[in-house]
């Protein structure tokens, strides 16, 4: 009976740390990928604002 019950006391916490270790990897991922976008969008600013600047300048 108590080894029964050591046996799924000892699965729980497997799964739990499974459960977080899934979670810290899914995190680490998303913050990765929303530098990732920060970087795109900044670029796309930049771009915007030197594409409005020639035309800007092309057109008077």
């Amino acid at each position: 009976m108590i080894a029964l019950s050591h046996k799924r006391v000892q699965r729980k916490a497997l799964d739990v740390l499974n459960t977080v270790g899934l979670s810290n990897s899914v995190l680490k991922l998303i913050e990765r990928r929303h530098r990732l976008d920060k970087w795109i969008a900044y670029a796309g600013m930049v771009f915007t604002v030197v594409a409005v600047y020639a035309f800007w300048r092309w057109t008077h």
